[in-house]
């Protein structure tokens, strides 16, 4: 299936790849953004995206699906909670509810079948506006990244 865009070729739908092979990534619902060649974005479900391609054919692969507002029975809020697949039958992980702890804000991080996998942690700044994430998994090494603005 193509999708036409104002009388041009259709473009091919973006095809999702696999989250485990994941590094860079975005939360978006632009699958291809403008560029030099494309004057329109186009824009498809809240997903987790990973950019493909270069300057010219830039496109946001989606790996992982943000859950809809308008689902019910979540064992998250929706922002929170994460699927495999666009129809969302599929339970990936979810985050339960930040608690706070010495300062910093933990998120407890379930898969699909609700056992612990992991945490994300929210450290506070050091200087204004620049905290810092920790990632961990048992038996994988400790991940840390600084969010970036703009």
């Amino acid at each position: 299936m193509f999708r036409r865009v104002a009388g041009k070729a259709a473009e091919p739908p973006v095809e999702p790849v696999a989250w485990t092979d994941v590094w860079e990534f975005v939360v978006s619902t632009v699958e291809r953004p403008e560029t030099p060649k494309r004057r329109t974005a186009t824009r498809g479900a809240r997903a987790i995206r990973v950019p493909r391609g270069g300057k010219s054919d830039r496109v946001f692969a989606p790996c992982a699906y943000v859950a809809s507002r308008q689902l019910t029975g979540l064992p998250a809020a929706p922002d929170l909670t994460l699927f495999e697949d666009a129809a969302q039958q599929r339970l990936l992980c979810y985050i339960a509810p930040a608690q706070e702890v010495d300062g910093e804000r933990h998120h407890v991080v379930h898969d699909g079948q609700g056992q612990v996998i992991g945490a994300v942690k929210r450290i506070p700044p050091k200087r204004p506006f620049r905290h810092t994430w920790r990632i961990e998994q048992p038996g994988h090494p400790e991940i840390t990244g600084a969010q970036r603005m703009g």
